[in-house]
């Protein structure tokens, strides 16, 4: 008896093995073409999301639109000390008496009546016909500072980089001491006594806090660069200023020549509206670039 007979065995045909490879094959290669596309187009995708866009101050249409605007900041800071220096002459000329620069305050000259002031030590006479010449620099130097801090604001919305110099603090600052200076123009000291003192106040302490952090962010900040000759002098020029201001502020307060100070209070108010007048100027030479290129080693 033969061994296989009792396990019958049922061998599948050739025909049906064939026929399964080739619908096996022809499904693979169905499914193959179909992947293919999508698997190209989300490449495409991802290399288009990858590709970094140029910013905004890099694109060359926006590149003289943005020095320009940061040339105007920069002059529109410049000018305002220099309208109130003017004014001082025009209101110095026209003033009825003897107007001393050892005893008579800066704000004497927008004083709207004649008479003495009783919070001068000793009193002293003060009439000043061109009070509106003097209050109006002062207004209008109050409005380009704040104006210069509002487009700094604007700019900085689409821009990545600024000036250096036009730090988001320093700027915001300037702000604030445009504020005070317009303010006291509004509220001369023979009118409106306390608002024009507290006024006063405000100018010095923004003025310096814009001094010092002006200071600490190319000293501090901008450390890691490195910093050249130029930028030297602008840290140099900057902390002397600032040591004169406070000094000359401080002895115009105790008035330690026993008259009202006001030879104090010029130097130490004279010598913020120079350092506004240098910013603003290095501002508008420099740029950007050129800030980076002479004042920092890389």
């Amino acid at each position: 008896m033969n061994e296989t007979s009792g396990a019958p065995q049922s061998p599948q045909p050739p025909e049906e093995g064939s026929r399964a490879a080739d619908m096996s094959n022809a499904a693979t290669s169905s499914t193959t073409p179909s992947a293919t596309p999508s698997a190209t187009s989300s490449t495409a995708a991802a290399g288009k999301e990858q590709r970094p866009r140029p910013r905004y101050e890099d694109r060359p249409s926006n590149a003289a639109m943005q020095w320009s605007r940061i040339r105007t900041i920069g002059w529109m800071i410049f000018l305002g000390p220099l309208l109130i220096f003017l004014a001082r002459l025009y209101a110095a000329r026209v003033y009825l008496g003897d107007f001393n620069i050892e005893t008579n305050r800066v704000d004497d000259l927008g004083a709207r009546t004649c008479g003495s002031l009783p919070m001068e030590i000793p009193a002293v006479e003060i009439c000043s016909p061109g009070f509106f010449v003097f209050n109006g620099a002062l207004l209008a130097t109050g409005v380009l500072m704040l104006t210069a801090s509002l487009m700094c604001e604007q700019l900085r919305m689409g821009i990545t980089r600024l000036h250096p110099l036009l730090d988001a603090r320093v700027t915001r600052l300037i702000g604030v001491w445009g504020v005070g200076v317009g303010l006291a123009g509004l509220a001369p000291l023979d009118i409106t006594r306390w608002v024009h003192e507290a006024m006063l106040g405000l100018i010095y302490i923004s003025a310096w806090s814009t001094l010092v952090v002006t200071f600490i962010v190319i000293v501090g900040a901008r450390a890691a660069h490195g910093v050249k000759a130029a930028g030297w002098a602008f840290i140099i020029t900057t902390a002397l200023i600032l040591f004169f201001s406070v000094v000359s502020a401080m002895m115009f307060l105790v008035a330690v020549t026993g008259a009202s100070g006001g030879i104090f209070q010029r130097i130490s108010l004279d010598t913020l509206g120079l350092w506004l007048q240098f910013y603003g100027l290095t501002v508008v030479l420099t740029g950007s670039k050129r800030f980076t290129k002479y004042f920092m080693n890389n």
